[in-house]
């Protein structure tokens, strides 16, 4: 096994593009302008081999409609080729939204042309200009209205009248103060997770849309060094192009953000203000989601995520009152954690409308149900129990089933259940095999409740399937990775073994051996930890993987080790909320006890044990290499780490350390600041991208200063120019592996 083989993509699951598309009539260039008739199974899709979209059926394998006749298109006498992202055709199935010349902003957004495809004459029309670019397009749900972002004003396409009007006054078109109907950097980042802040009510008559003010928020000066090829970051070779990046950090001034309502039928774009008593100007909006076409819940946070507020948006009195509202803090010590996924419960005849919410019962997350909109406590519990709901998945107003994925059986799987509404006895339903090992996730349920698409991502080789939800037979199944798929027998593949141990009396951890091919547990090997214990994250965990810990198991006979410590997810709040206000000390000595586990198995050799991780992983190996002085590892590789705190964004930060003024000492602990301790290690990399708009290299400066002034020289460093932090810019994702690959093959020889 190769590093080569890795950074190819040879073991990458390559997932079919699949959209559920669901019954609609569609003209679609059919003669004498007869309508043909979608299947409630259908879906949209990308011909594998030439590239075209179309859409098909799961059970009716002869249906088959053309939505685009290639990959590109022709207007006034230029050839645009369509972007990787689907094509999204309207719900009437009249027209489809496509994508050229896009370029990616941060994390979740870009900047793109927008063109509307007629599916009857085939003919396309521009959204908006190559010049003028739009961060986003949104289908109303009718499909006669598309919601487009341009220059942070909100702008609404009418396809009747084919007129653009701009529904936002005064979004900033020369810097990013005031942005309407999109996220900014932080809000992207730590909450939405995604380029969309804008939400069409069902009917059509009103969008619900934030309106961010980061005019107090300061700047980051990010700095490009490196012409690109088409002089977009280039002012001149001789001085590199800065980007002014509204960032804010802990204890400074944080974005002020609204929640708007403009009125199609009144044109008008409104306020819903907050009532008096929780009207916070530092409050985070955490979700918004549309009860219906008349009501709004809106779910936001104090500046710390230590109370939690539910408020509903009145569409008819233009206001919003709190309904509920809960003091996480004082439960267990822990912070509000992000959810985005709160269902609506249509009403029926025999029931009032309400929604399924995630709240926390006995020290786990697990789905209640609240009726009416306005209630105070939940009218039923729907899931109790020693383990977590990790989604919500979709809900079935006839059958009153809500669909979810949890970590039921096994903190390390995911499956798919279903649970009832009505039932008092709150039995789940498992819809994927729990007899065997398996690890679900991106499911998506069509319009009808029928069948829903899975992804099988392990722990054997990945594969997408449809299911029919009431049976969950598999009806189709879609293979994945390379064409054709690669065969694991040609590799001599390290062999995982997963176990628990001990980390106090009180507390148990997942861990995972990754041993060589033909171990022998005659010899000593070399260990090296992964780690990146994150709050809420999870590495250890039966996904199917061939990835960077694989190589090195594999070809330099070392052993990896993985152990998700305290901080971590889907152990329950007690496990995850432990680091609150001291970040960087439990997780550091969870690792260092796990070394010290390791150090004394018989197949280990203790004097080559090292750590290396990435982001938050970079910065616990540099707080074990800290706390541990040399004592039990020995080398450790950073990637892109903080160093410390008050430098990070401060929505993350405060959420688990609070303000810099009120919790000096623990953001004084979390620093990287022994540089005396660092020197006792034998050797220790650090790697960075000057372009890091998350993980500042500011971060590795201050560090690399720290060092300077401590005369410490028993490290390595490498600099990345104008890699972001993923660090790919000019073939550095190539540099980076290569270079740990080989910095720890030269550590252990």
């Amino acid at each position: 096994l190769k590093i080569k083989d890795v950074l190819d993509g040879k073991f990458y699951s390559s997932y079919a593009h699949f959209e559920w598309i669901g019954a609609s009539s569609v003209g679609m260039n059919t003669a004498a302008g007869i309508d043909i008739l979608t299947p409630t199974d259908s879906y949209l899709t990308r011909h594998p081999l030439y590239g075209y979209y179309e859409i098909k059926s799961i059970t009716d394998e002869s249906f088959n409609l053309n939505l685009t006749q290639s990959h590109s298109f022709v207007y006034n006498h230029t050839q645009y080729p369509i972007s990787s992202f689907l094509p999204r055709p309207g719900p009437n199935l009249t027209h489809a939204i496509l994508t050229t010349n896009s370029t990616p902003l941060w994390r979740h957004s870009s900047l793109a042309q927008y063109w509307l495809l007629d599916l009857n004459t085939g003919l396309t029309e521009p959204l908006t200009q190559p010049e003028n670019r739009a961060y986003l397009a949104e289908w109303s749900h009718g499909g006669e209205k598309v919601a487009m972002v341009i220059d942070n004003n909100v702008f609404v396409y009418s396809l009747d009248s084919k007129v653009k009007t701009q529904i936002t006054p005064d979004g900033s078109r020369d810097n990013n103060d005031l942005l309407y109907g999109r996220p900014n950097w932080v809000y992207e980042e730590e909450i939405l997770q995604t380029n969309k802040a804008l939400w069409w009510s069902p009917d059509d008559t009103h969008l619900a849309l934030l309106k961010t003010n980061d005019s107090q928020v300061f700047s980051y000066p990010l700095t490009f060094y490196v012409p690109s090829s088409d002089g977009t970051n280039a002012y001149d070779p001789a001085y590199p192009s800065v980007i002014d990046l509204k960032y804010p950090k802990p204890g400074f001034f944080n974005p002020v953000v609204d929640v708007m309502m403009y009125s199609f039928e009144e044109n008008e774009l409104f306020l819903l203000k907050p009532s008096e008593e929780t009207n916070h100007e530092n409050d985070l909006v955490m979700e918004i989601k549309w009860m219906g076409s008349d009501n709004l819940l809106i779910k936001y946070t104090d500046r710390y995520s230590d109370l939690l507020y539910v408020d509903l948006g009145h569409i008819s009195s233009r206001s919003r009152n709190n309904v509920r509202s809960f003091n996480v803090k004082d439960l267990d010590g822990g912070y509000v954690e992000v959810t985005r996924d709160t269902l609506y419960v249509a009403p029926t005849d025999s029931t009032e409308e309400g929604y399924i919410d995630t709240i926390i019962v006995d020290g786990y997350n697990h789905l209640a149900y609240f009726s009416p909109l306005s209630a105070l406590e939940p009218s039923q519990i729907l899931t109790h129990g020693e383990w977590e709901v990790v989604s919500k998945v979709g809900v079935d107003t006839e059958t009153r089933l809500v669909y979810f994925v949890s970590t039921k059986k096994s903190s390390l799987e995911r499956h798919l259940y279903s649970v009832s509404i009505d039932s008092s006895a709150t039995t789940t339903r498992n819809l994927t095999n729990i007899s065997l090992e398996g690890f679900y996730e991106n499911i998506k349920l069509d319009s009808s409740y029928k069948h829903a698409l899975i992804t099988y991502a392990g722990p054997d080789i990945p594969y997408q399937m449809v299911i029919k939800l009431e049976s969950g037979n598999v009806l189709r199944k879609f293979d994945t990775m390379n064409q054709p798929p690669i065969s694991l027998t040609q590799y001599d593949m390290p062999l995982k073994i997963y176990q628990t141990i001990p980390l106090t009396d009180d507390f148990m951890a997942n861990a995972l051996e990754i041993r060589p091919p033909n171990f022998d547990t005659n010899r000593k090997y070399p260990v090296l930890f992964y780690v990146y214990g994150g709050p809420q994250s999870q590495k250890v965990n039966k996904r199917f993987e061939v990835d960077f810990q694989s190589v090195v198991a594999g070809s330099l006979d070392t052993i990896v080790v993985i152990v998700d410590g305290r901080g971590t997810g889907f152990r329950g709040r007690s496990y995850r909320t432990a680091i609150r206000d001291k970040l960087g000390g439990l997780e550091a000595s969870d690792q260092i006890t796990a070394a010290k586990i390791w150090a004394k198995k018989p197949y280990v050799d203790s004097s080559r044990i090292s750590i290396w991780g990435w982001s938050f992983g970079g910065f616990v190996t540099l707080k074990v290499l800290e706390t541990d002085g040399g004592a039990t590892f020995q080398y450790g590789m950073a990637v892109a780490p903080v160093t410390d705190w008050r430098f990070y964004d401060s929505i993350f930060t405060e959420r688990y350390m609070h303000d810099p003024t009120t919790n000096r000492e623990g953001y004084d602990r979390a620093r990287i600041s022994n540089v005396a301790s660092l020197a006792n290690n034998t050797r220790f990399l650090i790697m960075h991208g000057t372009g890091d708009d998350n993980v500042h290299i500011q971060n590795t400066l201050s560090l690399l200063d720290k060092l300077n002034m401590g005369k410490v020289e028993n490290y390595d460093l490498m600099i990345f120019p104008d890699s972001d932090h993923n660090i790919y810019h000019h073939n550095a994702n190539y540099i980076v592996y290569d270079k740990l690959f080989s910095w720890i093959k030269s550590s252990f020889d």
